[in-house]
């Protein structure tokens, strides 16, 4: 049996700049080929465009599969698709557990950009930058064509090594004549330039602070354990212990069925939270299914960057009893950086922004469907709050929110649906314990997949007594635990939860509990077709027809000044940096259903709620289907 690969950090990174058309793929290709055979290295490509033949080479030039190629597609890594960027690096780390890392960005693209990203509070403990590479062109070298582009300017001046690459179709004296350039005009100097220049010391900052980077401990990779033992005794409080370098923080929730707590480490990682299972009979078996049916989720993310919008499991919390079973106590899960998209949407009446919920549902129905189209996932109980907003770097996110005036020239309505163009904003999919899967499909992908995945027919899971201790269970991969047999659902709880969710599909949830905080609410004028064709969808899903009221975008002031307006309720005024409120406010109403509790609020939430649940005659509605309404509206970006 082939033993499974440990992941040693921090990772080495080269990233592999230039022009388009330079040579980039080549030279990843020739590396590929010298490239030491017990090592595994992960290239991820970035093609501008939606279709991408650069990655088709590199997988060729490495046929004994020792190579990982991922793409990223339709823009550039270093702006529009640094989430997913971040997205792809913790997958290749969580399932390939490479030895070294190569990064093509397209010739488009601004490596600065990139670096920031990889130097992030996210990715820098995980990840070493070694040298960044430039290829220059010298078939076609000219000092002063090449600095006169700002992206070409970018990348060599970002560079710690250049390559002259085409030499064979170059005329005399060009690598020469780039040495010389190198070593007279550019700063800062460059650790080597040209095939075999002579080494010059790099004068930047990055690189001292490259140095200064610490790798993680082995406790800290919590996506590699499987299970973390605790005493029988062991109580979730401020300062308890859980693992020698994981200690409880504070008390951040609670729900009907477990308390959640926020962890801190004695090292740098990713911020990681507790969720513990409160003792009521069956439920630490439902907890159970819950953390099986995570781990699966995180091998089936691998393979499908869009679920990486589900929340990441990690180890499972046990302890023994008296008879020496292991029993279920919790898990450790991804922690968050934002808040519940519910609080938005119905403690905040004054946000109107359509843009920003329209890319949330793209990407929220867009994972479900990739989910049940894999392995016959299904939520079950999805509503707006068992969705989280996530940044992906919260400075940079508060950041772009101070500056006002750039998102608002850029036309957002708001900072939030700005930071999701940009990637700096995600979502993540919380609750997925009374989810349904098809166990047929979900192990026949995962096997197909994963060719030499092991496939454990008999092996226990966390509440058994196969094993006594993290460290002993480690050892085996996630990838494994994946193809667990998931135990059946038991109990009156799980009982209630199965008759209660029957018959409605998580897209139908979704769009209902959604329904029940768009009604009513007030949207600027600019974006009135946008709305319409959201409550067009809500009204041929649900068969709910809601009310909206709009608003002008601006409005004079006595002073005569324009000013911006913030809500159907409220004005901003920029002289008193402050909300005055809005007299004349222009309301189309787009009729409701029953119109005779338009003014209970209330109590017409209730029975928008009921009348979609029994008069809704599309209630099993896929994701893929909504996706496909919402094309024919016009409204998917």
């Amino acid at each position: 049996m082939t033993q499974p690969r440990r992941l040693k950090l921090p990772i080495p990174v080269t990233i592999i700049t230039g022009a388009l058309g330079v040579g980039k793929t080549t030279a990843i290709c020739t590396l590929l080929q010298n490239k030491p055979s017990h090592e595994v290295w992960c290239i991820i490509v970035n093609e501008f465009g939606a279709v991408g033949l650069d990655a088709v080479a590199i997988k060729a030039s490495c046929p004994d599969g020792s190579a990982v190629v991922k793409q990223l597609a339709g823009g550039c890594m270093c702006c529009v698709l640094s989430g997913p960027l971040s997205a792809a690096i913790a997958q290749i780390i969580r399932q390939a557990k490479p030895d070294r890392l190569i990064l093509e960005p397209s010739g488009l693209g601004h490596p600065g950009g990139l670096i920031d990203i990889l130097q992030g509070p996210h990715l820098c403990t995980s990840l070493q930058l070694n040298a960044v590479i430039c290829l220059v062109d010298l078939s076609v070298f000219d000092p002063a064509t090449l600095m006169a582009n700002s992206t070409a300017a970018d990348q060599v001046t970002v560079a710690d090594v250049l390559v002259g690459s085409k030499a064979d179709a170059a005329a005399a004296g060009a690598a020469e004549a780039l040495q010389q350039w190198a070593a007279d005009e550019l700063f800062p100097l460059k650790q080597e330039v040209g095939p075999a220049g002579s080494r010059r010391p790099h004068q930047s900052g990055t690189q001292q602070q490259r140095q200064q980077k610490q790798p993680l401990l082995a406790e800290q990779l919590w996506f590699d354990e499987e299970r973390i033992l605790v005493d029988e005794s062991f109580e979730a409080a401020e300062g308890a212990q859980l693992s020698p370098h994981l200690k409880v923080a504070k008390h951040v929730g609670s729900g009907t069925s477990a308390d959640v707590y926020k962890l801190q480490s004695d090292g740098k990682q990713p911020e990681l939270v507790l969720k513990m299972a409160k003792p009521v009979p069956g439920l630490r078996r439902a907890f159970q299914r819950e953390w099986m049916l995570g781990r699966r989720l995180n091998a089936v993310a691998a393979a499908a960057s869009e679920l990486n919008m589900i929340i990441h499991t990690g180890p499972a919390v046990v302890s023994e009893d008296k008879k020496g079973q292991l029993v279920f106590r919790g898990t450790v899960l991804e922690g968050i950086n934002g808040k519940s998209l519910d609080s938005r949407l119905e403690k905040d009446a004054s946000f109107c922004d359509v843009d920003f919920i329209m890319m949330m549902l793209q990407q929220v129905l867009t994972a479900l469907h990739k989910a049940e189209a894999l392995v016959g996932f299904q939520h079950g109980d999805l509503r707006i709050s068992n969705i989280m907003e996530h940044s992906t770097d919260p400075e940079a996110l508060q950041a772009l929110r101070d500056d006002a005036e750039t998102w608002q020239a850029q036309g957002f309505v708001s900072a939030e649906s700005a930071a999701l163009a940009k990637g700096l904003l995600t979502f993540k999919i919380l609750d997925f314990g009374h989810s349904k899967i098809n166990e047929r499909q979900a192990r026949s992908y995962l096997k197909l997949s994963s060719p030499n995945m092991n496939t454990p027919a008999d092996s226990a899971p966390a509440g058994s007594s196969s094993g006594s201790s993290s460290s002993s269970s480690s050892s085996s991969s996630s990838s494994s635990l994946a193809l667990q047999r998931l135990p059946p659902a038991k109990g009156p709880l799980e009982a209630f939860y199965s008759f209660w969710y029957r018959g409605r599909s998580d897209s139908w949830r979704l769009l209902r509990s959604l329904a029940t905080r768009l009604d009513g609410r007030g949207w600027p004028k600019s974006r009135q077709g946008r709305v319409l064709g959201l409550y067009k969808l809500i009204e041929d899903v649900l068969d709910l027809k809601l009310q909206a009221r709009f608003f002008q975008d601006t409005v004079t002031g006595a002073d005569g000044a324009v000013r911006r307006v913030a809500s159907s309720d409220r004005v901003y005024d920029e002289a008193g940096g402050g909300f005055v409120e809005v007299r004349e406010v222009a309301v189309l109403d787009v009729t409701a259903k029953p119109r005779r509790f338009k003014l209970l609020r209330g109590l017409r939430e209730k029975v928008l709620r009921w009348w979609s649940r029994l008069f809704s005659r599309k209630s099993g509605v896929s994701a893929k289907e909504v996706l496909q309404r919402m094309q024919e509206l016009g409204l998917t970006q």
